[in-house]
C-alpha cells in the first residue's frame, strides 16, 4: 500500500515527507536585479558574488511547526569577506566548524 504524500500549495510538487517542506530561494533579493554577468558562483552553488552588491552564503534556516512538522528554507546570507574562507574551507573537514554571524538577505514575512 502506498502512503499518499500532499502537494505543495505553492508549486504543486508531491511532497517527498509529511513532515518536511523544503523552500528555497534561488538568489539573494539584492542579486535579483543584478545582471546575469556581475554574479559570479565560487565553486558550489551555494558561494556567489555579485559585482556592486555583495557576498553571499546559501543556508538552510530550519524552522519548527505544529505537528513535528519542519519548514526547511533555503536562504542566502550576506557574508562579505566570510565567502573567502567558506569557499577555501568547503571541501575540508573544517567546514564543520565554519561559524560566523551575518544578515539574513531576504525579506520573510509571516
Amino acid at each position: 500500500m502506498t502512503s499518499h504524500l500532499p502537494s505543495c500549495s505553492c508549486c504543486g510538487d508531491s511532497l517527498t515527507d509529511d513532515r518536511r517542506i523544503d523552500i528555497g530561494f534561488k538568489l539573494p533579493d539584492a542579486a535579483l536585479t543584478a545582471p546575469e554577468e556581475a554574479r559570479h558562483r565560487l565553486g558550489p552553488s551555494a558561494l556567489l558574488r555579485v559585482d556592486g552588491v555583495g557576498s553571499f552564503i546559501r543556508c538552510l534556516l530550519p524552522v519548527r511547526l505544529t505537528h513535528e512538522t519542519e519548514l526547511v528554507l533555503g536562504v542566502w546570507l550576506e557574508v562579505g569577506d566570510v565567502l573567502r574562507k567558506a569557499h577555501d574551507l568547503w571541501e575540508d573537514q573544517g567546514y564543520a566548524d565554519l561559524a560566523f554571524k551575518r544578515r539574513l538577505s531576504h525579506r520573510i514575512r509571516p
